[in-house]
Order: structure tokens, then sequence, then C-alpha cells
């Protein structure tokens, strides 16, 4: 019977995330139809939380901003519990978002109305793409986890946070970046950078560009043959095979679709947008996982080490976007010192928390 309702594009199994479930005949939900089959349509509620979803991932958003962003407004998640980064990759990686489900072989067995537009579709699997490929696997909640690297061994420093208690009984908090190595290179350059002082040393690094305009890079995938392929199956198997008029028709299908197999593989394309807005400003505007987001995107990296004693840290910064250009010079000790006396100053004032 599934089988038949498959080869018929009619539904088996739940409505994802987005959809609902309605007749295929009446188009009710639910469907009170008693020889009516089913298949799936957009969800008045759901399918506008999706749209909302890619919306705020294209503008620049990790999946775990997008998340906190979702359960704040109170938006039903597919599991009724609070959203994840994970749930949200789930969501945004799905064909059914383009009106499509697939068998485990990769073979459309069901089409119906879509909530995005391929054009849509296919830049947010290009966004997602490229965060992947420079994100890797970033673990923490500071501004710098992913971004800070150790200026010794050019190894990833881990965010660390310490409580210990003096000999008077007052307690000592420390957060900062820790170069730990892994399990088969332990790091032996001990380089320990207090948080504070390096995440505001970045800020105030990037309110500097004020005469760099800043640039989205989004890579466009090629057109996947995929999509051309179906449809030529979609209407070879709406052909009847028993009838021979049809066979001069299914022979021209077969020629198309062996075309399409030997065309060369479609190329990317990096498409660049000018925002007309300075990096400066765009960064202002930005709360600190988005310009965490934002960091790790264009490739930047924050490099940090201690010079002497550990009395003065020397940091620097690299980027793979051509819009950084201008981080490439390395800070001199008397500019971070400058940047630390800004966070003691500031934890001075009335009504704000101190820095450790």
């Amino acid at each position: 019977m599934q089988s038949w309702l498959r080869d018929n594009d009619y539904l088996v199994g739940r409505a994802p995330y987005g959809y609902r479930v309605i007749g295929a005949e009446c188009g009710e939900s639910p469907c009170k139809c008693k020889k009516d089959h089913k298949t799936l349509a957009p969800d008045p509620v759901t399918s506008e939380v999706v749209k909302r979803m890619v919306a705020k991932y294209l503008g620049g958003n990790s999946r775990r901003t997008v998340a906190i962003y979702l359960d704040a407004h109170g938006f039903p998640s597919p599991n009724g519990v609070e959203w994840t980064g994970k749930t949200i990759a789930k969501i945004l990686r799905s064909e059914t978002l383009i009106g499509k489900r697939r068998d485990a072989s990769g073979k459309v067995v069901l089409r119906f109305e879509p909530i995005l537009d391929l054009e849509t579709w296919r830049t947010l699997q290009a966004a997602i793409d490229a965060n992947t490929y420079r994100r890797g696997r970033v673990n923490g909640k500071g501004l710098l986890c992913g971004v800070a690297h150790c200026g010794l061994c050019g190894r990833r420093l881990h965010l660390h946070n310490a409580k210990t208690r003096n000999k008077g009984g007052s307690i000592y908090n420390w957060s900062g970046y820790r170069c730990n190595g892994d399990l088969k290179h332990p790091a032996t350059c001990g380089t320990m950078i207090r948080a504070a002082g390096l995440e505001t040393w970045v800020d105030q690094r990037m309110r500097t560009l004020t005469d760099v305009e800043r640039v989205e890079e989004t890579l466009i995938h090629g057109e996947d043959p995929r999509e051309e392929l179906d449809r030529l199956r979609d209407e070879a198997d709406a052909l009847d095979p028993f009838n021979p008029a049809d066979d001069a028709r299914r022979a021209e299908l077969r020629e198309q679709a062996e075309e399409i197999s030997l065309r060369d593989k479609p190329k990317d394309e990096l498409r660049r947008v000018f925002t007309g807005i300075s990096m400066a400003d765009h960064w202002a505007a930005l709360d600190p996982q988005e310009r965490r987001a934002m960091l790790l995107e264009d490739g930047v990296k924050v490099y940090a080490v201690k010079d002497g004693r550990g009395a003065e840290i020397r940091a620097w910064m690299e980027a793979e976007s051509e819009a950084y250009v201008t981080l490439t010079r390395q800070v001199s000790p008397a500019e971070l010192r400058a940047a630390e006396a800004a966070i003691r100053e500031a934890t001075r004032r009335p009504g704000v928390n101190a820095v450790p």
C-alpha cells in the first residue's frame, strides 16, 4: 500500500515542520473524506516560523542566535521543547522547504507546494556550507571562541573560567583564553590571556574600520542537474508504458537525460554585495554572539602571545576576506595596555560590575 501511495504521489508518513497534512482532492485539513488520500501543504503558522528562521540566518545570525530568537518570541518548535542549533540546522537543510520529499535512494517520491523559492533555497544552502567549512567544531560562548589562536603554536585558544580562594578568604575569578593543545599534542607554550583584555582589544580594533565598507560574500552553487533530471523522470513516469505513441517521447527524454549527465560539473560563483555600511557601524549594531558569528564567517583569526614574564601581551589579527587588509598590522603592547586601561575605567562607573 505504501509503495502504491508513493508511486501515485500521495503522502506516506508524518508532515515535516512547516507543513500540515491535507486531502489530495479536497485540500482540507484535517481531511474528512473517507476515500481521499493525503498530501502536504504549508502550515499557516509554522511555515511563517520557517520563513523568519531563514531570514534571520541569511541576515548573518548563527543557528544558536536564531534558536534564542525563536524561543524569546514563543514560536512553537517541532518537539515542543526549546529550540536548539541542531534543530535549526535539520530544518534548514531539508528539501521539503522547496516541496520535495525523497526516499532512501534519493528518488523524489512526493512533490507539494514549497515554502521557499529555489533561488532562496540555493542561497541558504550556500550560506550553510560556507559557515560549516569555516567554523568546524567550536565549543564555548565567549566572543573569541574559535577565533582566538595562540601566537606561539597557532592552535586555538579555549575559554576557561576558574575560581580560586586566596589565603585571606577572598574569592578570585579568572576568565580567559588558554592554549590547551590536544590529546596527541599537548600544549607546552603556556599561553593564558585574560578574556576581558583580548575581547576589548578586538572590539576597539573593529571600531576603527570606519573607512572600510562591509562586503558580504555568498557562495552560489552552480545549477544542480538533479532538478532537471527529476523533471524528466517525472514526465517519463507519467507516460503510458503500453501506449506505442509514447515511445518516441520516452526516447527523447532518455536522450535529454544522457546529455545532462555528460555536462561539465556546474561551477560555483562567489557573489559579493557591497552594503554601503562601514565595517565599524556593522560591528556596533551586532550583539556578542552575532559578532562572533561574523568573525567566524569572515575567516578572522586573532593571535595573542605574552612577551617576557607575562607582563605584556602582544596581539594581531588576520582574515580571509579582502575587507580586512588593515587588520594584518601587529598591535604594540602599549595599545593593548590602553585597551585594558579602558576596561578598568569602565568598571569604576556606578552600576557596572567589576571585571576580574
